[in-house]
């Protein structure tokens, strides 16, 4: 069981990368400030951009909440995963790092993400097809 659920990981990577590029080129685009008291003291982290819209966070914890209820047999547990990408998105505003509309509009971006990709997901067979020569060679 695990086994098969692992699987689709392999279509996590991906989704991840389309993730990034999508709110990149979007945070390039509109360029919005972060909320005034937003405070840069995380002295020991590297802060990839300066602007707010849309929360990174909150697309990426929803994009891979649907991955992780849709795609995969978790049953009961999904609703722990709910509740995880529902945490990550509150604690974004409770910071002080994103507006509540960065947030909400990177909840609608995650979920549009995951539907684009649903098209493009590939399944199992195609999946343990292209891993074969990677498990033979690390002997997996």
């Amino acid at each position: 069981m695990f086994y098969r659920t692992f699987l689709h990981c392999y279509d996590f990577f991906p989704a991840l990368l389309f993730d990034l590029v999508v709110v990149g080129i979007i945070k390039v685009v509109f360029r919005r400030q972060r909320p005034r008291q937003n405070e840069m003291d995380m002295f020991v982290t590297v802060s990839v951009d300066h602007y707010s819209f849309p929360s990174g966070h909150a697309t990426r914890a929803v994009m891979l909440a649907c991955f992780l209820c849709l795609k995969t047999a978790l049953g009961a547990s999904s609703a722990y995963v709910v509740v995880w990408a529902s945490a990550v998105c509150l604690t974004r505003v409770l910071l002080g790092r994103h507006h509540v509309f960065d947030v909400l509009s990177g909840v609608i971006i995650g979920i549009v993400e995951f539907y684009i990709l649903e098209a493009a997901w590939l399944p199992m067979e195609v999946c343990l097809d292209i891993m074969r020569p990677f498990q033979e060679l690390f002997h997996i």
